[in-house]
Order: C-alpha cells, then sequence, then structure tokens
C-alpha cells in the first residue's frame, strides 16, 4: 500500500499505469478490493469532487479500474469456491462467512454485481458442501447489517 500511496502523490497518469499493472499481479481479492477503493477515492479527490457513493460507483467505471474490479470479484468466487469444498467442521464455517461477506462488497462495485452476488449464494445453496447449518449461518449473517 505505500507503493499507491506514493503514486497518488505524484499524479493520475502514475495512478493509472500502477492499476493497469496490478491487475497481473495481485491475487489477492481483499488487496484488489482496497487497491480499487483507493484509486476510486483518489480520482474523486483529484476532480475536486466530494467522496459519496455515487461518486465512488461511477469512478469503479473508469477504465483503468474496471479491470480491477473484474479480477477481484473473480478471484473472491475462486476463493469462495475453494473455501466451501475445505469446510470439514462447523468450526471453518465463520470464516467462510466472513470471506462471502467480503466478497458482497466487491460485487456492489459492479453495475450488475447484485445480480452475479446471486448467482454465488445460489451455486453456494446448491452445492452439497453447503449443509442446512452453513446455508442458515449464512443467510442469518448476510441479513444484518454489514
Amino acid at each position: 500500500m505505500i507503493r499507491l500511496l506514493l503514486l497518488l502523490m505524484t499524479g493520475p497518469t502514475y495512478v493509472q499505469q500502477f492499476c493497469i499493472t496490478v491487475v497481473a499481479g495481485v491475487s489477492s481479492p481483499f488487496v484488489l478490493y482496497d487497491i480499487a477503493l483507493e484509486a476510486a477515492t483518489f480520482f474523486i479527490d483529484n476532480q475536486q469532487q466530494q467522496v459519496n457513493q455515487h461518486n465512488l460507483m461511477v469512478n469503479f467505471r473508469l477504465s483503468c479500474i474496471v479491470p480491477i474490479v473484474n479480477r477481484c470479484v473473480q478471484m473472491f468466487v475462486h476463493f469462495i469456491n475453494n473455501r466451501l469444498y475445505h469446510i470439514h467442521s462447523p468450526n471453518d464455517h465463520e470464516d467462510f462467512i466472513n470471506l462471502v461477506k467480503s466478497s458482497r462488497h466487491a460485487f456492489s462495485m459492479m453495475q450488475t454485481g447484485h445480480l452475479q452476488f446471486n448467482e454465488i449464494l445460489t451455486t453456494i445453496n446448491r452445492s452439497k458442501a453447503c449443509k442446512k447449518d452453513l446455508w442458515q449461518k449464512l443467510n442469518t449473517a448476510l441479513s444484518l447489517p454489514p
């Protein structure tokens, strides 16, 4: 993140270049989410606009940020599917639920993210690895405010 902070101080051209290259080099959906959020916020500040949900959503669609958002969501889907098949006990439920809850924020950065998030939930529910108690805990966790 220090590198991103340095780029933010150097200007929009460097931030755009960083956004383009980060997609190939980062596989953590959590880091990608943070980078997308910081870059979107930077471009709002750079345009001397107020940071709010609407301006963030507009900036998540900038050509230099879209690939980060797409890769972030792709990696969350990969992590969710991987973790789902590695749940061996109820003790693993909390980690899995937290992962799904975190992914909801990434999906919200996309225009059709709500639909895609619901598709992931459907996939989880239909999975043989998702037992009834896990599904109930997940629904309860997702119904609570973030």
